[in-house]
């Protein structure tokens, strides 16, 4: 009875500890913190440029699973919500909501308030993305709609995948014209017909493009069967067919984000957030573990 009473109080003494210590993601197994279990997926980047917002999965207990930001020059992990089950995090124009879906509904997180509410929508989505003050992409099963804050609806934008933010009311998406020819696109809500980018003659699957806009730099993700390779290209120079592509790296969590005119960043094979160039330069950790 005495050794059960203390094995309890060991337990109890654990998990107090985990949760109050703050979450320092994956590391390579020094001792020093949580393993390659955690896993920082969903990059989107703030409309100023100076922050990016991710989820973190704790698989094993979730007791350091939620949402969080880090400053693009010096990257320190800040957690802003905790939680399980939370991904596609996107901030407004204002950097003071944050929406992200919770088992794909749409949610909002007021900041300054420390409120969350959720969407009148009881639809489910795959991703959300603010591309205006207060407009909302969310996609789901090859569409792209739209909706707002305060809207318990939302509207068929057109067909595509993966749409991600180039500038305000601009934004990027996936489309396919037969079975083996994909294309990244470039659109404007106010525009009526959007312009091909970048053509990909593939028989895998294109994933979440991304560009950074003064150099025309993109980079996307291809998933075959169980594995997922990211890839980089410039805009109006698609590869011809056999052409060997710039590869990056492997990811079982890929989704690449381009945070300059030199800087690719990606959840890489730990699931740790990595940083590569386009050339495809050896990937290295994004974030900093200490100040």
């Amino acid at each position: 009875m005495t050794f059960r009473f203390l094995l309890f109080g060991l337990i109890l003494s654990v998990l107090i500890v985990a949760c109050d210590d703050e979450y320092y993601g994956p590391t390579t197994g020094n001792g020093d913190g949580p393993s390659a279990n955690f896993i920082e997926t969903d990059v989107s980047l703030s409309p100023d440029r100076e922050y990016i917002y991710f989820s973190v999965r704790d698989t094993i207990f979730g007791l350091y699973s939620g949402l969080f930001k880090a400053r693009v020059t010096h990257p320190i992990r800040e957690e802003i919500y905790h939680g399980e089950y939370y991904k596609s995090p996107t901030i407004n124009f204002d950097n003071n909501i944050l929406a992200f879906l919770f088992e794909g509904r749409i949610c909002y997180y007021d900041i300054a308030e420390d409120t969350m509410k959720t969407s009148g929508i009881d639809d489910q989505f795959e991703s959300i993305l603010y591309v205006n003050l207060d407009v909302l992409l969310a996609a789901r099963n090859d569409s792209i709609f739209l909706t707002n804050e305060e809207d318990s609806s939302y509207q068929y934008l057109r067909d595509g995948w993966d749409p991600t933010l180039v500038a305000p009311d601009t934004f990027l998406f996936i489309d396919s014209s037969d079975n083996y020819t994909f294309h990244i696109l470039k659109d404007n809500l106010e525009e009526i017909n959007p312009e091909t980018l970048y053509t990909i003659i593939t028989g895998a699957f294109p994933r979440w493009p991304t560009l950074e806009p003064n150099s025309g730099h993109l980079a996307y993700g291809i998933e075959f069967w169980d594995q997922k390779f990211i890839y980089s290209g410039v805009a109006g120079e698609s590869p011809l067919p056999g052409e060997t592509l710039t590869f990056i790296d492997s990811s079982e969590y890929s989704k690449p984000y381009i945070l300059s005119y030199n800087q690719i960043i990606f959840s890489g094979p730990d699931g740790s957030l990595y940083q590569s160039d386009f050339k495809g330069a050896k990937s290295v950790p994004f974030i900093h573990t200490e100040d």
